[in-house]
């Protein structure tokens, strides 16, 4: 709470982007014994990938990726998805990697790490699924594998992801599907390519269960007209069965819009967010037919869907940053149409997911850059909630903090005893390396250079296995 009081005062003074220990989204899931989150984390300034398994009594913290400190060449997660068998858990997110020659910029690989969730949260394996391309005509050019969605049956899981290609100016995209062993093993990869390559484009993918397969949903823009396509594509033993769209949408997309989808049955609901930032359009589908409802709600941006006790509670957040939801059941429609309040209070709320386990719904929000989890029963009153996020106290701090002058007092938590210190800029580059004043068991004084100007800086404190950063304002 103080970090979040005192960036709002620095702001004007300081151009700050993004403020460390804010996620960029999170997903929920329900394990065999509870529930697992999983966010991209900023505390160490490169967005690694944590994720923590809780119960309604309990919760472990536990990372699932790791980065250090940039220094020219960079690597960046994104936001996590997630998808179980039992407790054998697969995440999988964007990895950014800078190419050798900066000229060429970056490029975006899919990469994955096996968990056993639980009583370990022990990761298994970890490696990649699509390899990163780097640009060979210049920085015009460009391979990204970017947005995946996960979804399990139980036997195997099935991937999505968006692949773009950047080529003189043009942008080429396709949607790769991967039918996966859960221990990230690809089995079958399929492409989808837009109706015309060269004047459609496709957007980031959703996918669900379906019984022993999958439905993958993806929109479809034409840029010559306009027109908006869903395309519906249905799996079996791992292999397209069908594919079917649904013409003449009456959304206007954003370019990266943030897809979801539930499903009861034979019944789908996919919502997707629009351009303008605060509305979502929802789609209600049945299988072998489509569609089956159409609508927009207009006071809801990052929706979130779940099927649970029959129903399809839509989660999102208001205009005021507050959760609200409407339920639609499948056999008579909307329910709630103007919403019901879930989640109201005085801080704004940025993120959110949900995920049921056949007694409770579970929705996880993030809250004054902390990750709450609430359970809520049929009638989306609150059971219990508890935080879920990092330890009650961070691994190294800094007091004071502003600092004045070129002395710095930290307390030092770390397992292993730090070797060396240096500072980064707020864009991750490294700018010195620090004098060791005083070491004296968790405490140190480290002296840094008189050349570091006003503003706002990380503290790395390496240790022989790894790196650890803290945020610090120097005034």
């Amino acid at each position: 709470m103080f970090l979040s009081l005192l960036t709002v005062l620095i702001s004007a003074v300081f151009p700050i982007t993004q403020t460390p220990w804010v996620e960029k989204g999170i997903t929920a899931e329900r394990v065999s014994d509870g529930f697992v989150v999983a966010w991209q984390d900023l505390r160490n300034g490169e967005g690694e990938i944590y994720a923590s398994f809780l119960t309604d009594k309990d919760t472990k913290l536990f990372p699932v990726a790791t980065a250090s400190p940039s220094s020219g060449e960079g690597i960046y997660f994104s936001c996590p998805t997630f998808a179980s068998e039992g407790n054998h858990g697969l995440f999988v997110y964007e990895v950014y990697s800078s190419c050798l020659d900066t000229d060429f910029g970056y490029c975006s690989s899919i990469d994955y790490t096996t968990v056993d969730v639980g009583a370990t949260n022990e990761v298994i394996a970890a490696g990649g699924l699509h390899g990163c391309q780097c640009p060979t005509m210049g920085y015009d050019y460009g391979f990204w594998y970017t947005k995946p969605h996960l979804a399990s049956s139980g036997r195997y899981m099935l991937l999505a992801s968006l692949n773009e290609t950047f080529s003189m100016g043009v942008v080429y995209t396709s949607i790769v599907a991967d039918l996966l062993k859960p221990n990230g093993q690809i089995l079958y990869t399929h492409n989808f390519l837009p109706t015309d390559p060269y004047t459609s484009l496709v957007m980031p993918p959703a996918v669900t269960s379906r019984r022993d397969g999958f439905v993958l949903v993806y929109p479809e823009l034409a840029l010559t007209n306009g027109d908006r396509d869903l395309a519906i594509v249905y799996f079996y033993n791992g292999q397209a069965v069908s594919t079917k769209k649904t013409i003449g949408l009456d959304w206007d997309l954003s370019y990266h819009p943030i897809p979801e989808i539930a499903s009861i049955g034979d019944v789908f609901l996919y919502t997707v967010g629009l351009s303008d930032g605060n509305s979502t359009g929802v789609l209600v589908f049945e299988y072998p037919d489509i569609p089956a409802d159409i609508f927009t709600l207009s006071d809801a941006r990052r929706a979130f869907p779940v099927a649970a006790f029959g129903k399809f509670y839509i989660f999102y957040i208001s205009a005021d940053d507050e959760i609200y939801a409407v339920r639609y059941d499948p056999q008579t429609g909307l329910i709630d149409s103007s919403g019901v309040p879930v989640i109201i209070t005085p801080e704004p709320i940025t993120e959110l997911s949900a995920a049921f386990d056949g007694e409770k719904i579970f929705l996880s929000f993030v809250q004054n850059e902390d990750i709450y989890g609430v359970f809520l029963d049929s009638d989306l009153q609150e059971i219990n909630n508890n935080p879920v996020k990092r330890d009650a106290e961070p691994l190294i701090t800094i007091n004071p903090n502003p600092i004045k002058g070129n002395i710095l007092k930290a307390h030092m938590r770390t397992p292993e005893e730090p070797v060396g210190f240096e500072v980064y800029d707020a864009s991750g580059r490294r700018i010195s390396t620090c004098k060791l004043g005083l070491l004296n068991g968790s405490d140190v004084m480290i002296e840094l250079p008189g050349s570091i100007r006003p503003g706002v800086y990380f503290l790395a404190a390496k240790t022989r296995k790894k790196i650890y950063r803290t945020l610090f304002i120097k005034m």
